[in-house]
């Protein structure tokens, strides 16, 4: 039987994969088209620039605290499961 803590830690790093995956990515679309097709974010009348220059900025952080979140959540199960050893 599995435990609810398992399926939050898997839930947590897919979470985690997820966001500072898509925010790598942006990252290097930026940098791609910045750097080799001379695009000039200024004159871009696209507003998935904005949204593509934003997403870096919300998912790191919160990918940052979804790390952090399964550490959490890891310590908290190992410190259940040494109790339950040491009854």
């Amino acid at each position: 039987m599995k435990t609810p803590t398992g399926s939050v830690q898997r839930y947590l790093s897919y979470l985690t994969l997820f966001l500072i995956g898509a925010s790598v990515l942006a990252i290097i679309a930026i940098m791609v088209c910045t750097g080799i097709f001379h695009l000039n974010i200024r004159t871009a009348q696209s507003s998935a620039w904005d949204y593509l220059f934003g997403l870096p900025l919300v998912a790191l952080p919160l990918g940052v605290a979804c790390i952090i979140a399964l550490f959490i959540v890891n310590a908290v199960q190992r410190s259940r499961a040494n109790r339950k050893v040491t009854k």
